[in-house]
């Protein structure tokens, strides 16, 4: 298991720039537990997975996402199919959808399996979704997550790469 996420957040609560107060923690492919430090654990696995993702979430997901992917709110917007005055209308209600809160599991599961690659290096996964790569037609991954299949792509050749197979 690797932390994904350190625990930090800024004393009056809001979310700084690379700061979030969840620690997420991956139990192997396709299995995301998250913990808020303010409503405990949030599991993304599993039937209780489903069943929390159909009741929606909280908006911090969404600044726990934006600060594990290290991107911008213009980033996370395209990332969650979502206009900007959407994301400021999630942060003032404080909730977020099914829809959203399902993408944002996947693009955990994406993190997690680029930590994975890179041994557990945030830092290492970060910068490699964000630089082009050959087998995606000099696109950066990152780029490609904005869809489901772009997603399927990535993942795919984390796996390759994962496994030795030259892409």
């Amino acid at each position: 298991m690797s932390a994904i996420t350190e625990k930090k957040q800024s004393p009056k609560g809001h979310f700084g720039p690379g700061k979030a107060n969840v620690r997420g923690v991956y139990a192997g492919r396709g299995a995301v537990k998250t913990r808020s430090g303010a409503t405990g654990k949030h599991v993304f696995s599993g039937v209780q997975g489903v069943k929390k993702i159909r009741r929606g979430g909280k908006a911090r997901e969404l600044d726990a996402l934006k600060a594990l992917y290290d991107i911008d709110d213009t980033v996370l917007c395209t990332l969650l199919g979502i206009s900007p005055r959407t994301l400021v209308r999630r942060r003032e209600d404080g909730t977020v959808n099914k829809a959203e809160l399902d993408r944002v599991a996947t693009l955990h599961l994406v993190m997690h399996d680029a930590v994975e690659l890179f041994e557990g290096d945030r830092e290492k996964a970060r910068r490699w979704l964000k630089r082009p790569a050959r087998a995606l037609e000099h696109q950066c991954p990152m780029d490609l997550l904005d869809t489901e299949a772009g997603i399927r792509m990535v993942r795919n050749l984390i796996g390759q790469l994962e496994h030795g197979v030259y892409a």
